[in-house]
């Protein structure tokens, strides 16, 4: 799958692949059966994800950022879309997907929310979906140099390291654009094959604790009308993982100042699925 999603770069002077392993026990270059060129970085597992994004981003010299899990790939024509807005002066550029199932190939949904995003905003316009809650650092074309001067890293931790890093650089962009192209596939697993799909109390605890750092953002920037609904968090440990777990998330959004009930309305407890 890795030497796939390298594969789907164009090979061409103007654009760098950074592969980053951070893995248990390394790979080497020659290990990754690729056609084409790239640089093979190694980060410590104790880093996470977002550590292995952020070494990445530090070897990295273009003048745009593009992501890309080591599980998908981007499309025959993503670099096409791509090369229309080298010139256009945005910060980020937004773009679509399509989703399928690893095991079979038979179209998924994991995209639908997203590309949703991407459409309401080219048909209806505003630009705080975009700027947000398209949490994934896929399917963006990101100013490096706004990242660079911004200071903006993913968080190295167990899960949910991408969201404070959209969220950061949405906001910073000071000029963004969405293209109806669909430029990446993501792969679909089995349930509990990724971090994605793994319920594990660490890693819905990691998730919560960037969702309470999203809360506390929008609040700084002065932007309360985009910040999470944490009550569904709190609703999700009790069910999944007991009272004792519950009662965790709730002490930690209290220290950070957060609210749990902030815009969590009774009727979600019964909305028909």
């Amino acid at each position: 799958m890795l030497a796939k999603a390298i594969d789907s770069v164009p090979s061409r002077d103007d654009i760098e692949v950074i592969a980053v392993d951070n893995c248990a026990a390394p790979v080497a270059a020659d290990d990754i059966p690729a056609s084409r060129d790239f640089i093979l970085l190694h980060c410590s597992p104790s880093r996470y994800a977002g550590g292995a994004r952020n070494e990445g981003m530090s070897r990295a010299t273009g003048r745009f950022l593009l992501f890309l899990d080591a599980d998908d790939y981007f499309t025959s024509s993503a670099f096409e879309a791509f090369d229309r807005y080298l010139e256009a002066g945005n910060d980020i550029t937004f773009f679509r997907s399509r989703s399928v199932r690893l095991v079979d190939g038979i179209p998924s949904s994991r995209h639908e929310a997203y590309s949703a995003m991407v459409d309401s905003y080219l048909d209806r316009g505003g630009e705080d979906a975009l700027r947000y809650w398209f949490a994934p650092p896929w399917c963006k074309m990101i100013s490096r140099e706004m990242v660079v001067r911004e200071g903006i890293v993913f968080d190295e931790c167990k899960a949910s390291n991408d969201l404070m890093f959209s969220v950061r650089a949405g906001h910073a962009a000071k000029r963004i654009a969405a293209d109806r192209a669909v430029v990446y596939v993501i792969t679909e697993g089995a349930s509990g094959s990724s971090l994605t799909t793994t319920a594990s109390p660490a890693n819905q605890f990691a998730r919560f604790q960037a969702a309470v750092r999203q809360y506390r953002f929008m609040e700084e920037i002065g932007r309360p009308d985009q910040r999470f609904e944490l009550m569904s968090f709190v609703l999700h440990a009790l069910k999944d993982f007991g009272p004792a777990e519950c009662l965790r998330y709730v002490r930690y959004a209290r220290s950070n100042g957060a609210r749990v009930l902030h815009g969590f309305k009774l009727s979600k407890l019964f909305r028909k699925k």
